[in-house]
């Protein structure tokens, strides 16, 4: 096989990219059966160490589940707030908001995904603020109206700060 590369009339620009896609389909094109038999073994040689495996990770898809917050409190920040890797403040809406549900359904991860950016001192009332959560490779992945009702319940119970004003729902991707 060696000598039947060797022997391949290449242009210099060829050579300086011998393993070029065009470059290998002529290989392919000319190559013989018995210079390929030369190559390699037939059959191959069994292998001396079986395969193992090690590791296998199972994940799922985002899952991404949104609907309405209040923030009523003006001392508090959208999103935790680091000064010199030190957390400025005790909690934020993004913390309120996302805990019980990462809990729920036991993510990995998530991302927080608020509709625009607000100062610590501002409220936001009325209908509230458009928000998602990407739940990223989450365990549970069916919720019921129940069970979102009741995370709804547990998420407005666990703060005066932050309130969901809406029902919680899957969205799509």
């Amino acid at each position: 096989m060696k000598k039947y590369l060797n022997s391949l009339k290449l242009t210099k620009k060829q050579k300086d990219n011998r393993f070029s896609k065009n470059n290998i389909d002529k290989i392919l094109n000319d190559i013989t059966e018995e210079i390929a038999m030369e190559a390699f073994s037939t059959p191959p040689p069994q292998p001396l160490v079986h395969a193992v495996m090690d590791k296998v990770k199972c994940t799922r898809e985002s899952l991404f589940v949104g609907g309405r917050y209040m923030k009523l409190s003006r001392k508090l920040s959208q999103t935790p707030w680091f000064v010199n890797g030190q957390k400025k403040m005790e909690t934020s809406v993004q913390d309120i908001l996302c805990k019980q549900i990462v809990n729920y359904t036991r993510a990995e991860s998530f991302k927080f995904l608020s509709s625009g950016r607000e100062d610590i001192d501002v409220r936001t009332i009325n209908i509230g603020r458009p928000f998602a959560i990407e739940l990223i490779n989450p365990k549970i992945t069916i919720f019921s109206s129940e069970t979102f009702r009741k995370l709804v319940v547990q998420i407005n119970d666990s703060s005066e700060l932050v309130k969901i004003s809406s029902y919680l729902r899957i969205l799509s991707p």
